[in-house]
């Protein structure tokens, strides 16, 4: 929305400058110049600041001055002028013959930086997403999950080998089985049912000597 104009406490006017103000400064530059601008609106009849006269000849009234959308070249060029030189908006503008370090400048923030910031938005997001994805094979458990399965797998065993030897392992009150220590064999390649199984038939075979003892 544009300013209407106003006049401060100093007599100075702002806001929008209208057709005779652009006819008077316009008129002064072409026969005297722009050598000072704080002087010039004294000399020109303008009650508006050096710098307003400066800005409203540089970026509206200048001879020369190219309006209309910016080319491809030249928002390629500007990114990469803006790497280099930062926001030195005068620096880059001398690299576009027509165009106005307010027009470059404006376009930066309303076109190339807004640009960035969605396609830097659309990376995250997609990053996000893909971090959370399970990456582990169909068959691959963690290693809770490892922990998990090998507990209720030995139960389970366990508790088979229990029934089908019943005669050894449950009919005689009198007879204590100890199981060896899980650390006797190797974790990572334990067979808990084969163990017990082989176990047994070492116990029934040497007469209890190993696990414990059948007490008549």
């Amino acid at each position: 929305m544009v300013r209407p104009a106003s006049f401060d406490r100093n007599g100075m006017k702002r806001g929008v400058w209208d057709e005779e103000e652009d006819n008077k400064l316009r008129a002064h530059i072409d026969r005297f110049g722009h050598d000072n601008w704080r002087l010039l609106p004294l000399f020109a009849g303008l009650k508006r600041c050096g710098k307003s006269c400066r800005l409203r000849w540089v970026n509206y009234l200048k001879p020369g001055i190219r309006r209309g959308n910016f080319t491809q070249d030249e928002d390629h060029l500007i990114i990469k002028l803006h790497n280099q030189l930062g926001n030195k908006w005068s620096a880059i503008a001398t690299h576009f013959p027509g165009r106005t370090d307010n027009d470059i400048k404006n376009y930066w923030h309303a076109h190339i930086q807004k640009r960035r910031a969605r396609h830097k938005g659309a990376a995250t997001q997609s990053s996000d997403s893909n971090s959370s994805t399970v990456t582990t094979g169909p068959n691959q458990n963690t290693p809770a999950e490892n922990i998990s399965v090998f507990e209720s797998k030995a139960d389970s065993d366990f508790n088979l080998d229990n029934i089908v030897g019943g005669e050894y392992y449950g009919v005689d009150e009198n007879i204590m089985f100890l199981l060896r220590d899980s650390s006797d064999y190797e974790i990572g390649s334990w067979n808990l049912s084969a163990a017990i199984e082989q176990d047994y038939f070492n116990n029934m075979n040497f007469g209890g000597e190993y696990y414990g003892k059948i007490e008549i």
